[in-house]
């Protein structure tokens, strides 16, 4: 625990442990991302691609020459990961300068 010179604790705002939450924040979001994907590839796949063998149709649903369960269960939450991932990196994650310095009264500044 970092210390001042007239003993007391610093806050919580240094620029170590901002970031370190920052990079918490967006590594939470990208876990739920892929859990969010995981989960709907595993429903889908599960539920309507392994159908027992009395119950599946003479030919399959097709969808662009594919199997309608691969288009919906692998490709459709493939592209909509790409587009969250993208826009989550273009608009959410932060680009922290690691020099920052908060000063006694809570500014956020550049050391010079």
């Amino acid at each position: 625990m970092d210390t001042s010179e007239t003993g007391a604790v610093t806050p919580m705002g240094d620029p170590e442990s901002r970031h370190l939450r920052q990079c918490l924040r967006e590594a939470a979001v990208v876990l739920g991302m892929w859990l969010a994907g995981l989960a709907w590839t595993l429903v889908v796949v599960l539920g309507w691609g392994y159908l027992p063998v009395s119950e599946r149709p003479e030919t399959p649903e097709l969808i662009w020459g594919m199997p309608a369960w691969v288009v919906w269960g692998l490709f459709v939450p493939w592209f909509i990961e790409i587009a969250a991932a993208w826009w989550f990196a273009l608009r959410v994650l932060a680009d922290d300068d690691p020099d920052q310095v908060v000063g006694p009264d809570g500014d956020v500044g550049v050391p010079q």
